[in-house]
């Protein structure tokens, strides 16, 4: 099972960077390719995961996962901007903002955040340009919801657990401030 985890990481990883070369070399006219490799994307991730776990020993490539996770996130984003949708320098200034926030508060909120609003981004772009792959979607991640229910509640749990202690790290901050001041 080690060796199908990792060979779906490292095609995963490729097909990240293929997003980057279709908007080179298409625009937004690899739309509907990039809808389709996201989904990929997502399936993979989720069906990788699930094998690492269920095995033995460990991934090789399973140290790569989160970036390729990451990855996809950033080549969705440099898609938009290279289409024209989106402007690089708020891109940039997310990116940013997510390094800065996630080393400042040892959290990894500020990252899922970043990724989750480049789907967001990109999913919206999708229904704009063509209704029938935004439908696609959807239904895809219904369907991953429905066939992993437990994988969808621990990420959804995850990213509100994350969050939650950003908050709170915030509000100590802002107390320790306070008492300063006081």
């Amino acid at each position: 099972m080690n060796i199908i985890a990792d060979l779906l990481t490292f095609i995963r990883g490729v097909f990240v960077i293929g997003i980057i070369f279709l908007g080179m070399q298409q625009g937004i006219k690899a739309l509907p390719a990039t809808v389709l490799i996201t989904v990929f994307c997502w399936f993979t991730d989720i069906l990788d995961g699930t094998l690492a776990r269920k095995s033995d020993k460990p991934t090789h490539l399973g140290h790569f996962d989160l970036i390729v996770d990451v990855g996809l996130a950033i080549a969705l984003a440099v898609f938009l901007v290279i289409g024209g949708i989106i402007l690089l320098l708020p891109v940039i200034a997310a990116i940013t903002l997510t390094v800065l926030f996630g080393w400042l508060f040892h959290s990894s909120a500020p990252r899922k955040l970043m990724m989750g609003a480049s789907y967001g981004a990109f999913i919206l772009v999708v229904w704009q340009h063509d209704a029938r792959w935004f439908l696609f979607m959807i239904g895809s991640v219904l369907l991953f919801m429905l066939f992993f229910p437990d994988r969808t509640r621990q990420q959804i749990g995850d990213f509100l657990g994350d969050a939650a202690k950003l908050l709170h790290k915030r509000q100590a901050v802002n107390s320790e401030k306070e008492i300063d001041q006081g």
